[in-house]
């Protein structure tokens, strides 16, 4: 795809320190990253204030691996069918659509454990690679990005796949008929029935085996 791409490549560190926001061209606020020290742990989300029109995302967040370790699992996508791609030293959020889709306010989390006492969320950078509408035009939409230190940072909603829940259902379906037909059945069987034992079975074949034979040599 032949687009332009635009990259924003900011320090949080000038963030915290001059205590400004990094604005993109004639943008208006859509991304803020966000994040949160928890002594020997920092906790970090994407969020966005625009839920409509838009087609398409290409988000990266860098750390420095000296510092800062991903902990296993906790790097979350909260967009619908959004991938996110965990890589040593990186986390990307990609997801494209040309339906019109409502994104959720996280787009994506992530908990990192600090390897030393230096270490900060200050190491992090964000690169915005493609931001677009949902048309078939791909028109590049303007954005801004801002750092902001929060006391907690809420995490990203996973979004279940349907066809899961479907699953799912059709399964409890079958289990509870099959529960009821055993049930049926067991209910009609005669009273004085009774399961036969192994020998009980062996004993029924033989004799049946022998009344065959007898019924062959007597015709």
């Amino acid at each position: 795809m032949n687009k332009f791409i635009k990259v924003l490549s900011v320090a949080a560190a000038m963030v915290l320190c001059l205590g400004i926001t990094v604005l993109a061209d004639n943008g208006q606020t859509v991304f803020s990253f966000n994040f949160a020290d928890n002594g020997d742990k920092a906790d970090i989300s994407l969020t966005t204030d625009t839920f409509t029109g838009v087609g398409g995302i290409d988000i990266q967040i860098n750390y420095d691996t000296n510092s800062l370790e991903l902990i296993e699992s906790s790097a979350k996508c909260g967009i619908k069918n959004g991938d996110i791609a965990v890589n040593k030293g990186s986390i990307r959020i990609i997801w494209e659509t040309t339906d019109e889709v409502e994104l959720p306010e996280v787009l994506a989390s992530a908990t990192f454990k600090k390897l030393n006492e230096s270490a900060e969320v200050s190491n992090m950078t964000v690169v915005v690679n493609e931001y677009y509408d949902n048309s078939t035009s791909l028109i590049d939409l303007p954005y801004q990005i801002s750092f902001q230190n929060a006391e907690k940072v809420e995490k990203a909603k996973s979004q279940f796949p349907v066809w899961i829940i479907v699953l799912i259902v059709c399964l409890l379906a079958l289990a509870v008929a099959g529960y009821y037909f055993i049930g049926i059945k067991g209910y009609f069987r005669p009273a004085n029935a009774k399961h036969l034992s192994k020998p009980d079975i062996i004993a029924l074949l033989t004799r049946k085996n022998k009344q065959e034979q007898e019924t062959e040599e007597r015709e």
